[in-house]
């Protein structure tokens, strides 16, 4: 894939520019969150919790994608306003990434500092992202979204779980009820 036909995927499928945090405001019919632990706790910190969090995101991304098949992995790297050159997530590099697109944070803030997206395929199986899902975890990447092109769906982790975006509403209420027990307890998903 090129970051041309990236681009023009995500337009089709999203609408807005690639923030994952805005997904769930643009597809709120689409959009289904997950904790990464029970009762809602946000940071792991024993590597008990740290297996649930891996097997939570591995579980959700496996009834998303079937295993072999190509996604795009997006990672960010940010820089300040006054220097806008391209850079990776230090951590997360990878020689296969490409510069996929550079957007501002806060377009209403002129000291805004710049996101920097970098796009690699991978074969999904199981276990395959757990060391960028475990940096998200802890809080130390921002902004990784797993594409699943074929399917038309997007998966956001952060610190705390992940926000599922769906092909369809119908899709979507079959996640709900297969991770139930992951479910933020508020009515609107939260």
């Amino acid at each position: 894939m090129t970051s041309d036909k990236l681009t023009k995927h995500w337009r089709q499928c999203y609408g807005i520019e690639p923030r994952a945090h805005d997904l769930r405001s643009a597809w709120p019919d689409r959009w289904l969150r997950i904790h990464g632990l029970p009762d809602g706790k946000r940071y792991p910190e024993t590597p008990e919790e740290y297996s649930v969090v891996l097997h939570r995101h591995n579980e959700a991304l496996s009834a998303l994608l079937p295993a072999g098949t190509q996604v795009i992995l997006v990672t960010t790297g940010d820089s300040l306003a006054e220097n806008p050159a391209p850079v990776q997530d230090g951590e997360l590099q990878h020689p296969a990434a490409w510069h996929w697109t550079t957007i501002l944070i806060d377009p209403d803030d002129p000291l805004s500092n710049f996101w920097h997206l970098y796009a690699r395929g991978i074969v999904w199986q199981p276990g395959i992202l757990d060391a960028a899902l475990r940096r998200v975890a802890d809080w130390e990447s921002m902004n990784v979204i797993i594409i699943g092109v074929a399917q038309r769906v997007a998966y956001h982790p952060y610190d705390g779980g992940a926000d599922i975006i769906t092909r369809d509403k119908r899709q979507r209420d079959s996640l709900r009820n297969r991770f139930r027990d992951w479910l933020p307890p508020l009515p609107i998903g939260l």
